[in-house]
């Protein structure tokens, strides 16, 4: 009898076990393999994204943002008649992507499961900007092409301000911060296969104060080549995370990300903050400490303030700390939803006695509140604690603090407190921005493309504004990506800080 049911156990999972393998193969055929409706999947996916913003974005609620409904059904109506016209898998790429550019918001993207065919083009020659925000060129391919150092005057009676406006900012994601535009403003002139922009004919060029007019000749863009000037004009880094030393003078802590584990910060950061524990003698002798986030994106703040603390002290820090009025989170019925798919995966990792459980089910209890009674937000109110007065941990003399334009999200929250923190030294070039709309969430597009990357909350009362960036205090002018050139560049300072 026991050897029956155990049979039939066996025989339930075995059907268990195929119908999760069918299940997935399903879904990857669907999302990978077979070729989309990409008219309908455009109209499908851009309807969805307008309905889920309208219905569960923050800012459509806002009072303290009216604009965001008019943007949003302005982005709707544009996003959609290049819907109607997508019948190609760039078509569908850059009309998805228009319906949520105009919001210029690092926090609201429609993001692809997989990479979306796109042929590029180019003329022949790259122009870049310049610190006298005039473009010129900076290098080329053609003989036939502009010389180096050509001023890009217009290009088929457009100038390089309306062309950017019409043919980068609908589509490139993050154009509209000013730390990105250095890499954003060459595509002007770079054919990205956009079907819905017609290629330019021909540019005038200022040439030793001479006006001379180039037909543009367009031909395949090679990777290589594109990746190569794309570095060049907006070099990025490998980021680690790791506590380092320069020979005894320089005492480098690398932090490549703030994303935790959950209730905790990631080992990658449990083991920083244990080096940083295990050589604390050595750090303080050093003559200077470079805190280095360049190419970090983000994740919990928390887990930012963390490694601060174990540099300066927990009460030092804490007195410090960037804090809002409230957060204001945005009731709807998905939303809850959303909240409710996390809070099981949250309860069955960590447990329904954890903190973190504990925390994120006081929001979704006032979530939950909020909807009942027809309240657009549960208001989660910030009291702002009491200052401990402790003093800072030692550290070297010199302490800098490191970004490049990729510094976003919980980067931008740790910038913050280094710019709080008494002789902290910004260093390198000016941050990425973000709005007052965070605490994400994803929401999969009815085609099965991609996701949907929106905020669920509305931080009140932070000091940064909108799209802000921090600028460095010493402008790193050189490679951004290049650690060595910035210790020697850092060397020379230090020694004359010591003279």
């Amino acid at each position: 009898m026991e050897d029956s049911v155990l049979k039939k156990l066996k025989g339930i999972k075995r059907w268990i076990i195929l119908a999760i393998i069918l299940v997935a193969a399903t879904y990857y055929y669907w999302a990978f393999v077979r070729e989309p409706d990409w008219r309908e999947s455009a109209i499908q996916d851009i309807d969805f994204i307008h309905q889920t913003l309208s219905n569960d974005h923050p800012g459509a609620r806002d009072e303290a943002n009216p604009q965001f409904s008019q943007t949003l059904e302005k982005a709707h109506r544009f996003a959609s008649s290049l819907a109607e016209r997508a019948n190609s898998p760039a078509g569908y790429y850059y009309a998805t992507r228009a319906m949520t550019m105009p919001f210029e918001d690092a926090h609201l993207a429609a993001q692809f499961y997989r990479a979306i065919p796109r042929n590029r083009q180019w003329p022949g020659f790259f122009v870049s900007i310049g610190d006298n925000g005039q473009l010129r060129v900076v290098s080329r391919d053609a003989d036939k092409s502009p010389p180096v150092d050509a001023r890009l005057l217009s290009c088929d009676g457009k100038s390089p301000k309306t062309l950017y406006e019409e043919r980068v900012k609908p589509y490139i994601f993050r154009s509209w911060l000013p730390a990105l535009q250095a890499g954003d403003w060459p595509w002007i002139l770079i054919d990205a296969g956009n079907p819905f922009l017609p290629p330019l004919a021909a540019c005038d060029f200022d040439i030793g104060g001479k006006v001379e007019t180039y037909p543009l000749k367009w031909q395949p863009l090679e990777p290589t080549i594109l990746t190569e000037f794309t570095h060049s004009v907006e070099p990025r880094v490998d980021p680690s995370t790791a506590l380092q030393f320069v020979g005894d003078e320089i005492a480098w802590v690398s932090i490549a990300s703030f994303f935790d584990s959950g209730d905790s910060v990631s080992e990658e950061l449990a083991s920083l903050i244990q080096s940083i524990e295990e050589q604390r003698e050595r750090l303080e002798r050093a003559k200077a400490l470079v805190i280095d986030v360049r190419g970090n994106l983000g994740g919990a703040s928390a887990a930012g303030y963390d490694v601060a603390k174990a540099l300066w002290g927990d009460g030092f820090v804490a007195d410090r700390i960037p804090r809002f009025s409230s957060t204001d989170w945005r009731a709807s019925d998905n939303n809850l939803d959303r909240l409710d798919s996390a809070m099981l995966g949250l309860r069955l990792k960590f447990g329904s006695d954890s903190d973190l459980y504990k925390k994120v089910s006081e929001i979704r209890d006032g979530l939950q509140q909020a909807n009942a009674t027809g309240q657009p937000f549960f208001v989660q109110l910030q009291p702002q604690p009491e200052r401990t007065n402790a003093a800072s941990r030692t550290l070297p003399e010199n302490v800098f603090f490191l970004t490049d334009f990729d510094c976003v999200s919980a980067c931008l929250d740790f910038a913050d407190l280094m710019e709080a923190i008494e002789g902290v030294t910004h260093i390198g070039t000016q941050t990425s921005g973000d709005t007052f709309y965070l605490e994400v969430v994803s929401a999969e597009l009815p085609s099965g493309i991609g996701q949907l990357v929106y905020p669920t909350a509305i931080h009140r009362g932070r000091e940064r504004g909108v799209n802000q960036s921090h600028q460095p205090d010493l402008p790193f002018t050189g490679d951004i990506s290049d650690t060595a050139a910035i210790i020697d560049w850092l060397s020379t300072r230090i020694e004359t800080s010591n003279d």
